[in-house]
């Protein structure tokens, strides 16, 4: 999960010229509204999110936090 949380937070310093943006430029977050504001915090379920829509092919339902699925599909959908 480290990885991902890796990549969240500065795609572009993990693989040179992905086409995904970063959400929180300088450790900010554009969402201020969701888990107060807290960067790391989004970050997290963003990666307990991935993990849970990668389920099926990984077979890590126990890394993933039950919040992370709802949670994580409203906030991704306000990104």
């Amino acid at each position: 999960m480290e990885w991902i949380i890796d990549f969240l937070k500065n795609p572009a310093k993990m693989v040179s010229g992905t086409m995904m943006p970063n959400f929180w430029t300088n450790g900010e977050s554009q969402v201020p509204d969701v888990l107060g504001g807290d960067a790391q915090k989004q970050i997290e379920l963003m990666a307990d999110y991935v993990l849970w829509l990668g389920q099926g092919a990984g077979g890590r339902e126990e890394q993933v936090k039950a919040p992370g699925k709802e949670m994580g599909e409203r906030f991704a959908d306000r990104l």
